[in-house]
């Protein structure tokens, strides 16, 4: 027997890299090194069905946006953390030696605990 041939690595590609090369053909997406066949396959055949989700149609500039906003609000949220934990431990609580409260404050505890 000789020695193994290999075949080369089938590279599988974004659809919507080959939506783009359907309509505006290879010289939109120049940095892909395209082969000229699989150029030329995508420009006759139909473009094949995708489901997706509406997630995906944002733009970036929408992303970006909603990015900004989300590390904001964490921001805020880690401020908050920080002061909740210098409070509780400026006002030496711990939770080994104390018991839990009794009555109606435990019952505000454990659903603050539960909403957590």
């Amino acid at each position: 027997m000789g020695p193994a041939v290999s075949s080369p690595t089938r590279r599988v590609y974004d659809h919507r890299v080959r939506q783009l090369v359907a309509i505006a053909g290879a010289s939109a997406v120049r940095d892909l090194r395209l082969p000229r066949s699989t150029v030329a396959t995508w420009r006759h055949r139909t473009a094949h069905g995708v489901t997706s989700s509406a997630a995906f149609e944002l733009q970036d500039v929408e992303l970006r946006a909603r990015l900004a906003s989300v590390e904001r609000k964490l921001t805020t949220i880690r401020a908050l953390l920080r002061l909740v934990l210098a409070l509780v431990h400026v006002r030496g609580m711990r939770l080994t030696a104390d018991r839990l409260p009794d009555g109606q404050h435990k019952a505000k505890l454990l659903a603050a605990i539960a909403r957590a």
